[in-house]
C-alpha cells in the first residue's frame, strides 16, 4: 500500500488555477487587455488620447484586481508565506499594493497599508522595478505601465513555482 503524498491536498485544491490563469489570458484578461488598447474615438486628438490615457489606467487597476480575485481563490497566505521565496513574495506584495490602491482609492492614490506599501518601494526603488509606472509618496500612475501583462506573468511563474514545489515537498 502507498502512503499518500504529505502536500496531495494542497496541489489538488491550486492545481486548478494553472488552467484558470490560461484560461483567463486567452479570454477575458487577453480581451480586456488588447481591445482597451485603442477604444477611445474622438476628433481631437487630446481629448482622445487623454481619455485614452484614463482608459488604459482603469484597464490595467481592474486586471490588476482581476488577477488577485482569481490567484486568492486558491492561494491562502499562508501558502504564499510557506512556498514562496522572499523575493517572489516581496514582488508579489508590491502588486498586491498596485491592487489595493486601485481598490481602495481613487485617481491614483495610494493605499495607506505599510506592509504592501513598503513591498512596492522596495521593488520600485530596487534593480527591477515596474517599468513605466511613475509614482509619489502619495501616488502611482498606471497610464503608460504595463502592470497588467506583468502582474499576471509573475502569477503565471509563481504557479507554476508552487505547484513543483508542493508536489516535490521543497520548500525554499
Amino acid at each position: 500500500m502507498t502512503t499518500p503524498h504529505p502536500n496531495q491536498q494542497i496541489f489538488t485544491d491550486i492545481l486548478p488555477l494553472m488552467l484558470k490563469q490560461i484560461t483567463a489570458l486567452q479570454g477575458p484578461f487577453g480581451f480586456i487587455y488588447t481591445e482597451l488598447s485603442n477604444v477611445v474615438k474622438h476628433s481631437d486628438p487630446v481629448i482622445r488620447q487623454q481619455r485614452q490615457d484614463e482608459v488604459n489606467a482603469t484597464k490595467n487597476g481592474l486586471l490588476v484586481v482581476y488577477l488577485f480575485a482569481m490567484w486568492e481563490e486558491y492561494i491562502e497566505r499562508d501558502l504564499e508565506t510557506d512556498w514562496l521565496a522572499a523575493d517572489e513574495l516581496e514582488r508579489l506584495n508590491a502588486f498586491r499594493h498596485i491592487r489595493h490602491s486601485v481598490a481602495h482609492g481613487i485617481d491614483g492614490q495610494r493605499a495607506s497599508n505599510m506592509r504592501f506599501r513598503n513591498a512596492f518601494e522596495v521593488i520600485m526603488n530596487g534593480s527591477q522595478p515596474f517599468p513605466n509606472l511613475p509614482w509619489t509618496n502619495d501616488s502611482i500612475d498606471l497610464t503608460k505601465s504595463q502592470v497588467a501583462i506583468d502582474c499576471q506573468r509573475l502569477m503565471e511563474d509563481l504557479g507554476k513555482k508552487l505547484i513543483g514545489r508542493i508536489a516535490n515537498d521543497n520548500r525554499p
